[in-house]
């Protein structure tokens, strides 16, 4: 499943439309905060690697295939600027997640 990349400017650009644009997609929800992470399999822990995650991001997790479906949700313990370790049940197929992060 592949999900759109929208727009982004630096913040060294000048403003102009490109900018505008930017800032008229994230007012309309249209941001880059989210990313697919499959849970490490035979552990209850993995480690998830993310530039946006912050200590007080939130985190959830929405289930990508079935057999995550199935599983519990993942919750998170602990996080720092850049990761955050996540809790699960113990694996045993590859479960995908996709994971939204803000703050």
């Amino acid at each position: 499943m592949s999900r759109t990349g929208y727009r982004t400017v630096s913040p060294a650009q000048p403003w102009n439309r490109d900018a505008a644009a930017v800032l008229q997609g994230a007012i309309n929800g249209k941001t880059n905060n989210v990313f697919d992470a499959n849970l490490v399999t035979g552990t209850a822990v993995t480690q998830l690697s993310y530039p946006l995650i912050g200590p007080y991001s939130y985190i959830k997790a929405v289930p990508t295939n079935t057999y995550a479906a199935s599983l519990a949700l993942p919750w998170v313990d602990s996080q720092t600027i850049g990761a955050a370790i996540l809790h699960h049940v113990t694996a045993s197929a590859t479960a995908g997640f996709r994971f939204l992060c803000v703050g």
